[in-house]
């Protein structure tokens, strides 16, 4: 991405000769312990990607137009074990569908040896920018709010990472998937929108919000708790956008909870399922584009608000995120790991590699945290009826 150094907005360019950073590494250290579920130091995934390059200067001189790095790849091979690909992605670049878009047609690339049927197929992606319509000039207000942050993203953030965390993957069945939603119809049938997203979400934040409260004075003060995630808008504008199309077109959503209302058993989840179905159905319903612009002031508002007495559980990915059907010709992924939540804390979501219908639930915590989650959720799951 190329920054003028007057200022002007950003532009994605490629000229031929253009290229990205490639690494090839060896890592000694055991593969099958990585690849598995349970909890798993978070620094020993860190060796696996490549950090973007640093921003630099098109020129020598120090007013030149600037070249911002949006993609980083790393191979990094288990001797005599397996291998890992590693990606670091600028979202200025795409949003999750389409970074996952380009993973599945590097993937179809080498597995059969060339493009024919990769262009052969319906994945082609569409880059025309034209079909995104701007008519409030949204793209500029917001670029003028950010343009003095616009290579904070560019590293990973080494100094605000908790190096006493682990990962840890739930996966949960479509058996149990079903139980959720069966109890969320059952106690609330006129509920707006229930989902496998709706469902898992409301479950995995309110068992956040019930084991945080373990151990915690009984009379903690009153705050919010905040649920906030991101939607995909490709067929909910006015000028509804192609499947296919690559770039951003993502609406940015929360839902606010009194902690009260989330700290009993059922009635906790019932009330998060509601909220979390109803700014579902406000996003597919809204079809005006000054939805990127209200939905984003709500959320950065959200977000800000760090000294105030409120807990933000924030989602990263969805359960239509299949990155296990990958194969680059070797076979399909023993795991995927999404290392920005080591940073950010997000909940992690996912296609299930083991269920059909499942879900894969990540998280990155402190140890002592995760045990303690560990043993709320699986009760939780339990005490479904």
């Amino acid at each position: 991405m190329i920054y003028p150094s007057n200022n002007a907005m950003p532009e994605l360019r490629y000229v031929a000769g253009d290229s990205i950073t490639l690494i090839l590494v060896e890592y000694d250290y055991d593969f099958h312990f990585l690849k598995g579920n349970h909890p798993r130091k978070a620094d020993d995934f860190h060796p696996l990607f490549h950090k973007l390059p640093r921003i630099s200067n098109i020129h020598e001189s120090r007013d030149s137009p600037k070249n911002i790095p949006l993609l980083a790849l790393q191979v990094t091979i288990f001797p005599n074990f397996g291998m890992a690909k590693g990606f670091s992605f600028h979202h200025v670049l795409g949003d999750g569908i389409s970074n996952i878009s380009f993973i599945k047609a590097w993937a179809s690339i080498n597995k059969f040896g060339g493009d024919a049927e990769f262009l052969a197929s319906d994945s082609l992606p569409c880059f025309n920018r034209s079909l995104c319509k701007d008519p409030n000039r949204l793209g500029q207000i917001i670029w003028i709010q950010m343009k003095d942050e616009i290579g904070q993203f560019s590293q990973f953030k080494d100094e605000k990472f908790d190096h006493s965390k682990v990962r840890a993957t739930y996966d949960v069945k479509l058996e149990d998937i079903n139980k959720l939603k069966n109890l969320a119809l059952k106690k609330c049938p006129k509920s707006a929108h229930v989902s496998s997203f709706t469902v898992i979400g409301a479950f995995v934040s309110t068992r956040l919000v019930k084991f945080k409260d373990a151990g915690a004075d009984k009379n903690i003060d009153e705050h919010d708790e905040y649920f906030c995630f991101l939607a995909n808008r490709r067929a909910h504008l006015k000028s509804a956008l192609p499947s296919n199309y690559f770039g951003n077109c993502l609406s940015l959503s929360s839902v606010k909870v009194m902690h009260s209302q989330l700290i009993n058993e059922n009635e906790g989840f019932l009330i998060a399922a509601e909220k979390i179905g109803e700014a579902i159905v406000k996003i597919m319903q809204d079809n005006d584009e000054i939805w990127i612009l209200k939905d984003a002031e709500i959320v950065m508002s959200v977000l800000e608000r760090a000294n105030e007495k409120c807990n933000k559980n924030a989602v990263n990915g969805s359960p239509k995120f299949d990155l296990y059907e990958v194969d680059y010709g070797w076979g399909r992924p023993k795991t995927v790991e999404n290392v920005t939540n080591d940073v950010d804390g997000a909940i992690a979501l996912g296609k299930s590699r083991n269920f059909e219908g499942g879900v894969l639930v990540g998280l990155s915590l402190p140890k002592a945290k995760m045990d303690a989650f560990e043993r709320f959720f699986n009760d939780g799951l339990r005490k479904i009826v």
